[in-house]
């Protein structure tokens, strides 16, 4: 019964992923934006780890850092970038605590997941 289930969620999952290669994602660079300086532990693991992503996808991999206000200049960036995938924002601590203690330019709502 399990081995039948497995079977079925493996055969459903291979159809939900048929349609996104048909777009033909990326047709340009991807960009991901890290809020902080270069040089810190986050710009070196995304530079690191960008010419394998790069790879894999058939274009450009380009990390640009926006430092500035404990990372809400990124982060304000990122999130007024059009949610269509060719720009991606680090995410870690700072996005979910900083609005609640300064005032930013962006809420949650601004933010989109990977998915959309």
């Amino acid at each position: 019964m399990i081995k039948r289930l497995f079977t079925i969620f493996f055969v459903l999952s291979l159809m939900m992923v048929i349609p996104i290669h048909a777009v033909g994602f990326p047709t340009k660079e991807v960009q991901v934006i890290i809020p902080w300086a270069a040089g810190g532990a986050t710009d070196l693991i995304f530079r690191a780890l960008a010419p394998y992503a790069a790879k894999h996808l058939g274009k450009a991999v380009v990390i640009v850092n926006r430092p500035g206000g404990g990372s809400a200049v990124g982060y304000t960036e990122g999130a007024k970038a059009k949610a269509d995938g060719y720009t991606l924002t680090s995410a870690v601590t700072p996005l979910t605590i900083l609005p609640h203690q300064v005032t930013t330019a962006y809420t949650y709502k601004d933010l989109v997941t990977f998915k959309r």
